[in-house]
């Protein structure tokens, strides 16, 4: 495929532009492609402020004690706020922000995404991820969650319905 003016080719996670005057030059930024129709580049440092500060709450999450809930509630995982932490940070090259996180009591992480009338919560366990979506506050489906599918979940977000 050779890409005509003002088009990108996208090559093994990364991007070539064409310039008029010298062909085509790679950009060493991450890609993600959210659709055939959309793809979006993102530096893979930058936060939004809003994940950012999301980031540091989940981080907080690992100083509740035992029984923080009063109803027997166990210390929350450090390997489910690392997975949570990675998640949001992979959210951000999608500029996806986080809706809400909170702790759970068996000492898991869960993180939503809320659009409109869908929602989408990935909860992370010490030893496995799931992720359950929402549409008009009915239950639509869950499974389990690995990086390979944020895209397919990001898409669905976005998608009108």
């Amino acid at each position: 495929m050779t890409p005509s003016n003002n088009e990108f080719l996208i090559q093994e996670n990364h991007i070539q532009m064409k310039s008029a005057s010298a062909g085509f030059y790679k950009i060493d930024e991450p890609v993600s492609v959210v659709s055939e129709q959309m793809t979006l580049i993102h530096k893979q440092a930058e936060l939004s402020r809003a994940n950012t500060l999301e980031i540091e709450k989940v981080k907080g999450f690992l100083s509740l004690t035992d029984n923080w809930d009063s109803y027997g509630a166990a210390i929350v995982s450090t390997t489910a706020v690392e997975k949570a932490v990675d998640f949001i940070r992979n959210l951000s090259k999608r500029r996806e922000n986080v809706y809400f996180s909170s702790p759970g009591p068996n000492g898991e992480v869960m993180v939503q995404l809320k659009k409109n009338n869908k929602e989408i919560e990935v909860i992370f366990y010490e030893n496995k991820s799931r992720y359950v979506t929402f549409f008009n506050n009915n239950f639509s489906k869950q499974g389990d969650y690995s990086d390979q599918i944020l895209s397919d979940l990001v898409e669905w977000l976005n998608i009108n319905g």
